[in-house]
């Protein structure tokens, strides 16, 4: 993952995370650390070279559809 955000921040790939996922860090970050810690981190998580794809609802569909066929 490392390897892929520095090739990120040098424009070599795009990087991409629906805002669904990016609120699941959120809440994961607050839970696990604490308002004022999981605040001061996702706002560096912010910054990393990740674009948010902003979600619709057919979309959120086919994502469900996606994880129904995950061997995990």
């Amino acid at each position: 993952m490392e390897r892929l955000l520095r090739r990120a921040a040098q424009g070599e790939v795009e990087l991409l995370m629906s805002e669904v996922n990016v609120g699941e860090v959120y809440y994961i970050l607050l839970r696990s650390q604490g308002e004022a810690a999981g605040e001061e981190i996702f706002t560096s998580f912010l910054l990393l070279p990740v674009e948010r794809v902003p979600i619709d609802f057919d979309l959120v569909l086919q994502a469900a559809t996606l994880k129904t066929s995950d061997p995990r």
